[in-house]
């Protein structure tokens, strides 16, 4: 049986590491389908590389055999004429990648932007293989919406991401990068920036969201730093669950999915499913978790009340002045919420509160909503019973993210890449990488039970693992080797979801927790 449908491909070679910039990601050696002529001399390499002999690129050779094991037009490869993503993307097309731009820097400062975001070696070799299976046609979109308060400009140089625009531009490879959000935030204060929402396409799955099981908790939903007010006066609330989905993503015929999986505080993990909450041209429409503790029906929070839900109280009125352009009183009313956040430092875990633990029963509703809409809505919002759009997910795990993540992750490195049609299948495998049970993750557990909108293909027990490693080659998803390649902390909150308890460190990274962020 060849590698497709309801499987995953793991590409893992333990000395890989992440290419220089210098040649914006250039591959180091001419593959026959590579059509362009910036691959860089020998003389250019080596001095570039100093002492290692010259320069490597890992990654994309990695990138090229995840294609190739997946089984994508295997019949070509070797030969010029080679052309994977064709099975996916017809010349035309309107194709979207979609990496994980989260932030513009990591909270836990010893972590690094490598475990952070999709890393540019990855996304560079994606849109050339988009490019040769277009041809000179269609139109290619990178784009993501990343957390309200990200400064996108800083993150193109952190993450050196506009050295890759740099070689696409000479290279006569049209790109349009797009930042997705409508609802961006700034400075300590929180000031709301917003567009003219021209962007936004609501999409009302009414009945058919998994919120439609929880109304009775509306009122009570919060995220973060946007204005509960709107969430819960207008996406969420009447027998309606509204989300603002971007626009250009709906309009799109193909969506590259490109996530940097890591452990996370809300959800477990984050991976192909979770990277899709990136659709959302409006953050205020997602819901994270419901205001109260578990006694009352709630998940925000399970420690004293007086701390945490007065806490959130201020909260909600720092967000509402500051949509309604009132920043110097959503500043002091941010002030206001230090006591409560040092006292919450100094007495509980560091990212207790607001949602982060393993009984989050909010989450994950938003991520499969989302999900379903992403597959099965058109382009002015509509649900249809059939696809209107092809997927392909390739995900970045040379170096992976655990512990705290996704905004303060710890590097861990697995050296794999992992791809799939199938974003379920893309998850198993994934979660089975990071040595997580499965029984603990809703994103993965619920699955079986969509009968309106299902995402997933057949049983989650069909899923088969294929791989350049023969001890996961040919394993059913379910089966394979659990953490093969080092056992994933789990974020603080979420120590019951791994398979191996608490304390079992990969040795190559040391970690460090001593990091919030006072948002």
């Amino acid at each position: 049986m060849e590698p497709r449908a309801t499987s995953v491909y793991i590409e893992h070679r333990a000395e890989s590491e992440y290419p220089s910039s210098r040649y914006g990601y250039a591959p180091s050696r001419k593959y026959p389908e590579y059509p362009w002529d910036d691959v860089p001399g020998e003389k250019e390499a080596a001095f570039e590389a100093g002492r290692d002999g010259g320069y490597t690129n890992h990654i994309y050779d990695m990138v090229r055999s995840c294609l190739y094991g997946y089984g994508l037009d295997r019949g070509h490869f070797g030969a010029k004429e080679w052309n994977p993503l064709g099975e996916v993307i017809n010349p035309g097309d309107t194709v979207v990648l979609k990496p994980n731009w989260v932030e513009d820097k990591n909270e836990n400062k010893k972590g690094g932007i490598d475990c952070l975001v999709t890393h540019g070696s990855v996304i560079r070799a994606m849109i050339d293989y988009v490019r040769i299976a277009l041809g000179n046609t269609g139109r290619i979109i990178v784009g993501d919406s990343p957390m309200p308060d990200c400064v996108l400009e800083k993150l193109m140089k952190a993450a050196h991401y506009d050295r890759i625009w740099e070689s696409c531009k000479e290279r006569g490879i049209r790109l349009e990068i797009m930042d997705f959000r409508e609802d961006i935030v700034t400075g300590f204060a929180n000031e709301v920036k917003e567009t003219t929402g021209e962007q936004e396409v609501i999409v009302d799955l009414g009945a058919h969201s998994f919120f439609a099981e929880t109304e009775h908790n509306v009122g009570r939903y919060r995220n973060g730093i946007v204005d509960a007010g709107k969430m819960n006066g207008y996406y969420h609330a009447g027998g309606h669950h509204r989300y603002g989905i971007n626009r250009t993503v709906l309009k799109a015929d193909v969506v590259i999915n490109l996530p940097k999986p890591k452990t996370h505080r809300k959800a477990g993990y984050t991976a192909a499913l979770k990277n899709y909450i990136g659709i959302c041209s409006r953050k205020v429409s997602i819901p994270h978790s419901v205001m109260g503790n578990q006694k009352e029906g709630g998940d925000h929070y399970y420690g004293p009340k007086a701390v945490f839900e007065t806490e959130q109280r201020i909260r909600d009125m720092q967000n509402r002045q500051q949509t309604l352009g009132h920043h110097r009183r959503g500043f002091l009313l941010k002030a206001a919420r230090i006591p409560f956040w040092l006292f919450r430092r100094a007495t509980h875990k560091v990212f207790f509160g607001t949602g982060n633990w393993y009984k989050n029963d909010t989450i994950w509703r938003a991520i499969l909503d989302l999900n379903r809409i992403m597959i099965y809505a058109d382009k002015d919002g509509v649900m249809h019973d059939a696809p209107r759009r092809r997927f392909f997910s390739l995900g970045d795990m040379v170096v992976a993210g655990h512990r705290n993540g996704p905004l303060a992750p710890s590097p861990i490195k697995t050296g794999c890449l992992i791809c799939s049609e199938d974003p379920a299948a893309f998850d198993l495998g994934v979660i089975r990488l990071m040595g997580l049970r499965y029984q603990y993750l809703p994103v993965l557990n619920k699955l079986p039970n969509i009968r309106k909108y299902p995402i997933l293909k057949g049983s989650m027990r069909d899923i088969m693992v294929y791989s350049n490693d023969e001890s996961l080659n040919g394993k059913r998803a379910e089966k394979m080797p659990a953490a093969p390649y080092g056992s994933f902390i789990p974020a603080e909150g979420w120590e019951v979801i791994s398979m191996r308890g608490k304390g079992h460190e990969n040795p190559v990274y040391n970690h460090n927790r001593k990091h919030d962020a006072f948002l």
